[in-house]
């Protein structure tokens, strides 16, 4: 299986991911009153894949930057979440969450960790096949 294979079914699987944690999970956990502790990893772990799945869907069609490319994308989510979504007043989003910051910190380790030592075995054992 190719790199861009691999990259693909990252970005199905997050996007699987975040259908039944933002939809399902999510409301089910705070309707029943878990533990504080779950409902906190629940509220924060889009923002940490997020970054794993929009760094591999960024990378799908970046050729040079791959090892740069979890920290673009970090910048941007830890951008984005610090403004408040973007300006939004209301509804939810629109306070600043330092579970969220950690957990996009957390998601550009993770992201880079993937780039550097897996995405990279993978094309030169690629390149070494074809050669």
């Amino acid at each position: 299986m190719n790199n861009k294979n691999i990259r693909v079914i990252i970005v199905f699987g997050v996007l699987i991911i975040h259908l039944l944690v933002a939809t399902k999970i999510r409301f089910i956990a705070y309707q029943n009153n878990w533990g504080i502790i779950i409902q906190i990893i629940l509220g924060s772990i889009p923002s940490f894949y997020s970054v794993i799945g929009l760094t591999s869907l960024a990378n799908i069609f970046e050729k040079t930057k791959r090892l740069k490319m979890p920290f673009i994308v970090g910048f941007a989510c830890l951008l984005y979440e610090i403004t408040g979504d973007f300006g939004r007043t209301s509804g939810s989003g629109t306070n600043f969450d330092v579970y969220d910051i950690v957990a996009i910190l957390i998601g550009i380790l993770i992201s880079y960790l993937l780039e550097k030592y897996f995405f990279i075995k993978i094309d030169s054992r690629t390149k070494h096949n074809t050669i």
